[in-house]
């Protein structure tokens, strides 16, 4: 990786080579997540991930991520750009805690199955189909609320989330191989949950408001993500 002086150390430039080839199903059981085609080919890319240092705001840490990634595939030209900011409002000694998070894409020329943008579901907009919505524009937005009620024993979260997805002429061919649709529109969820031992695992529950369903989520503390 290539060091910048303005971000952290996960910062990088990368290029590379894929043989990409849809995959088939081949497990008996019922209820498997289907595999979704993509388009065959060799494909060339170029991928810079930048993790820029950001000033503290309302007393939260502040993360910041832009990705921007360039390929082509079978002669087929793409580009997309990712970004997103977290605030960890969480202060030492405080009961009181709270999240924020901000993210979305947008994509030029042609773009493959394989890059699309996809939304929905854990991680993104819970309480809707797993990545069910895929595009060439997206925006999401998340903000969490805890309270210690049990020392460092047990927290109360709730949250709220929201998310869209659009389809364009860069991502039309792709979405319709691939199976996947628009958001058509704003797609917003509440939920709620604990978190037990200092939120070091969460245990959290879902509802998509905008034809959504239930969802149940358990997840460890994203502070832990890197060393897993």
């Amino acid at each position: 990786p290539i060091f910048f002086p303005w971000a952290d150390g996960r910062s990088s430039i990368s290029a590379g080579w894929e043989r990409q080839e849809s995959a088939l199903l081949s497990t008996g059981v019922d209820d498997a997540r289907p595999i979704r085609p993509i388009r065959d080919g060799d494909m060339w890319s170029t991928t810079a991930s930048l993790r820029p240092r950001l000033p503290g705001l309302l007393g939260a840490r502040v993360t910041g991520r832009l990705d921007a990634e360039g390929g082509i595939l079978d002669g087929d030209g793409y580009v997309r750009w990712l970004f997103g900011v977290e605030l960890d409002g969480g202060r030492l000694g405080s009961p009181w805690g709270w999240e924020a998070e901000v993210g979305g894409a947008l994509a030029a020329g042609t773009l493959p199955p394989q890059r699309l943008v996809l939304l929905g579901g854990r991680r993104t907009v819970p309480g809707y189909t797993f990545r069910g919505w895929g595009g060439d524009q997206a925006f999401f937005a998340k903000l969490l609320g805890s309270r210690r009620v049990i020392g460092r024993w047990l927290n109360l979260r709730a949250f709220a989330t929201v998310g869209t997805v659009g389809i364009t002429p860069v991502s039309a061919g792709a979405a319709e191989l691939f199976g996947a649709s628009a958001s058509g529109g704003l797609r917003p969820s509440l939920g709620t949950g604990i978190g037990v031992v200092n939120d070091f695992l969460r245990v959290d529950v879902a509802r998509g408001l905008n034809d959504g369903v239930w969802e149940w989520m358990v997840s460890f503390n994203k502070d832990l993500w890197p060393m897993m």
